[in-house]
């Protein structure tokens, strides 16, 4: 399972983006996801910019791209 993050601000993200082991970098329409390990859990990092619409198009990249997904 893979865990999406999206941070608002580069402050927030890059608290992450440091403890990520094996980060990869993909860009896609010049947003950056890191892609990685944190704590032995896959996860892609995003930094969507403020706001609920900034926030639903990160949510959208991140689901279009990486496939986070759930475990019930």
């Amino acid at each position: 399972m893979k865990i999406g993050i999206i941070g608002a601000m580069e402050e927030e993200v890059t608290l992450l983006r440091d403890k990520i082991d094996n980060r990869q970098t993909l860009t896609i329409g010049g947003s950056e996801i890191y892609t990685g390990q944190l704590q032995g859990i896959d996860v892609a990092l995003l930094k969507s910019g403020i706001g609920k619409v900034a926030a639903a198009m990160g949510a959208t990249l991140l689901m279009e791209h990486c496939k986070p997904g759930c475990d019930y």
